[in-house]
């Protein structure tokens, strides 16, 4: 319960070497130079990274695995080095991992895993005789940490100046304490609300399609790493518009999306953590909660590749999906639960399901 009232502050240093150092203080066995940038960890005391891994956000470690007699046993997870563990994949009841392995978004993973393998779903593929992998330099530099170091206290410096002007203009007329809670929260939020548009369109900027970046480049930082830092923090800013809200459209538009009319959009944290002038959403798209837009896909050698995405008319993304980079969805296309969809899902309108858009390759 503590490391879950936690997560929101963890939020902002995940990536950085802070979070390595805090995990490291709760028991865990972390090299310095692994990005980690999940907080689903259960016993971190069970955990071992080795240098230059890599770990998405939404993956699950989980060490704590519920036996079918009601009882549950402890297993270590040991991650060896330069491994990519793509988004919402899930490690569990005991996990060995050898180095330079690629778990692609969405894959369960247990037991012991060779190296130079590729994990889709629960499939395990040898990495192709005739593809070398080099694996890209992943360690920070020095200058790289001094500016998530000084970036993250200037992302604390806004709120706490945005903090003190809410407090000064709720001072100026008393009234009663219910109210005055209410206004302070809503005004809190429209003044973050502007302000992560305001950083995000004019500090963070556009990507271009199809460009890569390097884990330790400033690229990453400036193009990645700072947009989920900034959707984060100001996360329960955007707490204040409801599901479905008209303004969504609006704001994707004015970021660079093209968003057509009549789309409905349940949340729109996961859209603003994606590069959003690589967004392309015909007319009549609902998407409903827990959708999750991938920003990056992994590249053989470590690095991430954006590219844009593009949503045919009248679809439906269902609750817990997943859209990576690329993914170019027809029209009157209906993306079940928990269903990842990529660039070599093949596309045409009907029902993709969890198995049928992971196989269709």
């Amino acid at each position: 319960r503590l490391w879950n009232n936690n997560t929101f502050w963890l939020q902002h240093i995940l990536g950085t070497p802070l979070y390595n150092y805090y995990l490291r203080l709760c028991g865990a066995r972390i090299s310095p130079n692994t990005h980690i940038y999940t907080t689903s960890i259960d016993a971190p005391g069970l955990l071992e990274i080795d240098d230059g891994s890599w770990i998405a956000n939404e993956t699950y470690l989980n060490c704590l695995y519920f036996n079918d007699d009601n009882t549950f046993k402890l297993s270590p997870i040991r991650v060896g080095s330069n491994c990519s563990i793509g988004t919402r994949s899930i490690l569990f009841d005991g996990v060995d991992m050898q180095n330079n392995i690629i778990v692609q978004p969405m894959s369960s993973v247990t037991g012991f895993v060779a190296s130079e393998t590729i994990v889709d779903s629960e499939e395990h593929k040898s990495r192709p005789s005739d593809i070398s992998i080099v694996q890209s330099n992943r360690s920070l530099s020095i200058c790289h940490q001094i500016y998530q170091i000084i970036v993250i206290i200037s992302i604390i410096c806004i709120h706490c100046i945005l903090l003190t002007l809410v407090y000064k203009v709720d001072s100026v007329r008393q009234i009663p304490l219910p109210i005055s809670i209410a206004f302070c929260w809503t005004l809190w939020s429209i003044i973050g609300c502007f302000i992560s548009l305001l950083l995000l369109k004019f500090v963070v900027g556009p990507c271009t399609a199809g460009e890569i970046y390097p884990i330790a480049s400033w690229l990453y930082l400036q193009k990645i790493w700072l947009r989920q830092l900034i959707v984060s923090s100001f996360h329960h800013a955007w707490l204040l518009p409801t599901g479905y809200d008209y303004l969504y459209p609006y704001v994707l538009r004015w970021l660079g999306a093209h968003i057509e009319e009549n789309v409905k959009l349940a949340q729109i944290d996961t859209f603003l953590s994606c590069p959003t002038n690589l967004l392309k959403i015909e007319t009549g798209v609902t998407a409903f909660g827990g959708v999750l837009i991938v920003p990056t896909e992994l590249t053989l050698s470590g690095d991430h590749r954006v590219d844009q995405i593009m949503v045919g008319s009248h679809t439906n993304l269902a609750n817990g999906c997943s859209i990576m980079p690329g993914s170019c969805l027809a029209s009157e296309t209906m993306i079940g639960n928990l269903t990842r969809i990529s660039r070599e899902t093949k596309s045409k309108s009907g029902v993709f399901t969890n198995m049928s858009a992971v196989c269709s390759k």
